[in-house]
């Protein structure tokens, strides 16, 4: 019945639509000479079309259309329920956009406001294309918009300070922060480009940790290597003997295990730059891709060879009173048992103080202040508003 009813004009263009799959570019409707009219101009592929027409189920059509993104952040025109009702819902999201950001994170840290959501499960429904206005973590995330923005915004002010202050205190910090950033940048926010919803998609993609747990877990490292470092520091400087060294390899072997979800990172963001498909790699491999790049530097102190012999109690350490302590790396798993190399004691000091104090953090706090800033760019962008003012009207 709707069909018969339908004009020969409307009928044609949602055959072209939704059929032929030819995508509206542009839209524009008026009156001319008293009369209504509505024009579309349409793509598929290489091929271009315009439609006119002044029925009115075809006008009526065109007006509804509102830009609204895809996941991959294409912005396509999509017929909206209630146009007047998008139209206010996204003005609501960009105007004193300034002000709104302020009071919500005055709200996240008074106590006044606190998340009865999942802002990260609400987000990644949003972003694969659900409307479920039903479903309360997307009803929470468009509902609480400058709260989910303001929640971002948050740790990366606390990241950035962070980072500034510890630039300031070492050198080897801020070059390891510089170069991270630079890496993770060419991967998900090349220069000259928006960022958009893909960009952030990717990122979220390529992490297979969650934050949380790492802070959780670096932090009970930190107490035990705080606690170890007051024992054998002497006026400042680490300084170990037969007794003190395995306590500092071991702190060692620790945070170069937490350094490896940060540095495959790094790996995927130059499979992504150099157009390889990314993957997750072993830590052998990932230091070898790193090592291949003009990032090298990054890896500098980052020997999984220590890790290794740590980890199968396969360390062997010597000591003369009158000579430098020496540690000996052996692979104890092959028989004969391999020597894998040697440190003194002084070298395993400075490897491990640059990795505690410099390396690490360098790291943890550069994907933080990198990851809230990403966040924050796609939650600003054009394109996610297009999808908020969206939900629940397609």
């Amino acid at each position: 019945m709707l069909i018969e009813l339908a004009s020969q004009d409307f009928t044609e263009l949602m055959q072209l639509v939704y059929f032929e799959k030819w995508e509206i570019e542009e839209k524009e409707y008026g009156v001319k000479e008293s009369r209504p009219y509505a024009i579309v101009r349409l793509r598929r592929g290489s091929k271009e079309q315009e439609k006119s027409s002044s029925e009115i189920d075809f006008i009526d059509y065109v007006v509804r259309l509102k830009e609204v993104a895809d996941a991959e952040g294409r912005i396509r025109f999509q017929k909206i329920r209630n146009p007047e009702q998008y139209d206010r819902d996204f003005e609501a999201l960009v105007v004193d956009e300034d002000n709104k950001i302020r009071k919500a994170i005055q709200k996240i840290d008074s106590g006044q406001f606190r998340f009865n959501f999942d802002v990260d499960s609400g987000l990644k429904k949003i972003l694969s294309g659900s409307q479920n206005l039903n479903d309360p973590d997307i009803r929470g995330v468009k509902t609480h918009y400058f709260e989910v923005l303001a929640s971002h915004i948050i740790p990366a002010v606390q990241a950035a300070k962070i980072i500034r202050k510890q630039s300031e205190k070492s050198a080897e910090f801020a070059n390891y922060y510089r170069i991270y950033d630079e890496v993770l940048r060419l991967g998900f926010m090349p220069t000259g480009k928006r960022i958009g919803l893909k960009d952030y998609v990717r990122l979220g993609e390529s992490v297979s940790f969650d934050l949380l747990d790492v802070v959780d877990r670096t932090e009970k490292q930190k107490e035990y290597a705080d606690s170890m470092f007051k024992i054998l520091s002497k006026e400042g400087r680490l300084e170990a003997d037969a007794i003190g060294i395995p306590f500092i390899l071991d702190i060692y072997r620790r945070f170069c295990e937490l350094c490896c979800p940060f540095l495959n990172l790094a790996s995927i963001a130059l499979d992504i730059s150099s157009g390889r498909r990314p993957k997750w790699r072993k830590y052998s491999e990932v230091l070898k891709t790193i090592r291949e790049s003009k990032f090298r530097e990054l890896v500098d102190i980052v020997k999984p060879e220590v890790r290794h012999c740590e980890a199968h109690v396969s360390t062997r350490v010597r000591y003369h009173p009158t000579k430098k302590g020496e540690v000996i790396l052996i692979d104890s798993r092959k028989k004969p048992p391999q020597e894998l190399g040697r440190m003194n004691f002084d070298e395993v000091c400075e490897m491990t103080h640059k990795m505690f104090y410099s390396l690490y953090p360098a790291l943890s706090e550069g994907f933080t202040l990198f990851a809230s800033a990403l966040s924050i760019a796609m939650l600003k962008s054009f394109e996610f508003k297009t999808l908020l003012a969206s939900l629940g009207q397609v």
